[in-house]
Parts: C-alpha cells; structure tokens; sequence
C-alpha cells in the first residue's frame, strides 16, 4: 500500500470522497490520474475495494483540506520516475495550483 498526501482547494469539487459517476471529487480526479499513470489497472479503476483505498477524513462540497492522506494498493513501474509525471496530468480545469 501507497500513502498520498494530500491538499487541495475544494471549491469546484462535490467533496473528497469518490461518488456515482458524474459527480467530480477530490479522489474520484486522483485515482482516474492514477488510472491514467499506469498505477491503478482497467480491472480496478472505479472501484474503492479493488484497490483497498482509505482516506483519514471526509470532506464535503466547496471544502478545503491542508493535510489529507489516503491510501491505496497501487502498482508502480520499477522506473517510477517515468510514472510519476504522468500522475501530475491532471487538467488544470479541476485542480488548481495554490501559492503559499
């Protein structure tokens, strides 16, 4: 199992948790880039038990978190360096870049 940590601005999402489809989470953005990396199979995408995912905390719509973890069993490449950039193309139309 992989721990994420993560912070987001949640002003344009329905909350973190993932939710029937259409509706635009935190997680249901971070493990369809996950998906998208290679990371999360076809066979598992979308599903919560497949991939054992957890998450410290809930959010609700329009809410922002600092400090959030979630967890999941992923499947990484040997070259993760490779991977990773893919993970971080992610539409700058549903995340946001925050300046501290």
């Amino acid at each position: 199992n992989i721990a994420l940590f993560l912070a987001y601005a949640g002003t344009r999402f329905q909350g973190l948790q993932m939710a029937q489809e259409g509706t635009v989470t935190i997680e249901g953005v971070v493990h369809n880039a996950l998906h998208e990396a290679g990371a999360i199979s076809s066979d598992n995408a979308g599903d919560r038990k497949k991939v054992k995912w957890s998450s410290s905390s809930r959010t609700d719509k329009g809410v922002h978190a600092v400090a959030c973890v979630c967890s999941a069993k992923l499947a990484l490449h040997r070259d993760v360096d490779a991977q990773i950039p893919k993970m971080g193309e992610i539409p700058d139309t549903i995340l946001e870049s925050w300046n501290a």
